[in-house]
């Protein structure tokens, strides 16, 4: 179902965790901690950050990125594989490895989306990447382990209904069935510099922050070189 991984060094995670907040403190000067998010950002200053092309890492951040010794281990250990470019929705792109982050705000509902599976996005959005060929890696930043972080479920994707919605511009994958008949999620407990890594047939969605602090995940995709 999903795997957790020993990813980051102690060094290499602080420095994920500075490019994030970097990165954040551009939209949101008074941020002090990437924790305390929730306090400094009102919801107006959140919607900024809320479209998906504000919370992609720049080019001179993910260069940095790559140039992690965990990276190189990656991209060896996966060879057949390579990062993800950056995909906002059906027609627009950007040719550079994609890394993105999430900010989860406690109690924030709407800061999480239902359960789905990463190909169905594949799907939706025509990315062509094709199921069975992505791999996830989700990498918590922040997070109170037992509070928030990722949710799965232990069900056959095959069996879970879906339908697309939306025109061209913006088609998404919505869940066709009451949540209630996914069973009951598993929410698994991952330490700082480890990640979870998934196929793109795992149902799974982000919890609900139950915890004090905004939880921050960062992303990576591998998919599968043709």
């Amino acid at each position: 179902m999903f795997e957790i991984v020993n990813l980051f060094s102690y060094e290499e995670f602080f420095t994920l965790r500075r490019l994030v907040t970097l990165h954040v403190k551009r939209k949101i000067p008074a941020l002090s901690d990437l924790s305390t998010y929730h306090t400094a950002a009102t919801d107006s200053l959140h919607s900024v950050l809320s479209p998906k092309r504000e919370r992609v890492l720049g080019r001179e951040d993910g260069n940095q990125i790559l140039s992690l010794h965990a990276i190189t281990r990656l991209l060896k250990e996966f060879s057949g594989y390579q990062i993800s470019n950056i995909v906002y929705d059906s027609k627009t792109t950007e040719d550079r490895p994609e890394f993105y982050f999430r900010l989860v705000r406690p109690h924030a509902k709407c800061d999480v989306g239902t359960p789905h599976c990463d190909f169905w996005f594949d799907e939706a959005m025509r990315t062509n990447f094709g199921r069975g060929n992505t791999i996830k890696f989700w990498i918590p930043i922040v997070m109170e382990p037992g509070k928030n972080g990722l949710l799965f479920y232990p069900v056959d994707a095959n069996r879970v209904p879906y339908v697309i919605k939306g025109n061209d511009d913006c088609r998404k994958p919505i869940l066709d069935c009451d949540i209630s008949e996914l069973g009951h999620p598993i929410l698994p407990h991952v330490n700082y510099g480890q990640a979870i890594r998934f196929n793109d047939d795992i149902l799974h969605c982000g919890a609900i922050n139950n915890g004090s602090t905004t939880r921050v995940s960062l992303e990576i995709t591998l998919v599968r070189r043709k």
